[in-house]
């Protein structure tokens, strides 16, 4: 059986810095983009014509 052999990590890869980085890009980039709140009892959300309610567990009048 070979040996696999495993590749050396670069200084940056030691240190995480590009998985820190790319982590505080998607926080910044969801701190800065606009909210959206709906007031709930004032604005109701509009039912989509293909909703069919929520799922429920169909019994037979026999009750199995």
């Amino acid at each position: 059986m070979p040996l696999v052999k495993e590749k050396d990590l670069t200084f940056l890869e030691k240190t995480y810095i590009p998985q820190i980085l790319s982590g505080l890009i998607v926080t910044f980039r969801e701190m800065f983009r606009p909210k959206f709140t709906r007031q709930y009892p004032e604005e109701k959300w509009e039912t989509p014509p293909a909703y069919r309610g929520r799922p429920v567990l169909v019994q037979e009048s026999n009750g199995e």
